[in-house]
């Protein structure tokens, strides 16, 4: 095998894993609008916020920071990712 070979077989491993954890980032944060989304829509069902709402509210909150901290890791990997294909 030659060089340019496996230099070109590298590219396209890191590429390739590049683009599974941008798949994976845009999966996880429309599961996790679409739940926000059903959550916001529980909590003003009734068109008032009473505290009732409070559980509703932090479980928000929640997924909320779970999501910025997985997208945030995720980019991380990709950057590595595409940093080791270039």
């Amino acid at each position: 095998m030659e060089k340019a070979d496996l230099y070109l077989k590298l590219f396209q491993e890191y590429t390739s894993e590049a683009r599974h954890h941008e798949q994976q980032r845009a999966t996880v944060t429309g599961f996790f609008s679409a739940l926000a989304a059903g959550i916001l829509t529980v909590v003003g069902i009734d068109k008032v916020l009473s505290v009732a709402d409070i559980p509703a509210a932090l479980f928000l909150i929640v997924i909320g920071v779970f999501g910025c901290i997985f997208s945030a890791k995720q980019y991380e990997r990709f950057y590595v990712c595409m940093e080791r294909a270039r």
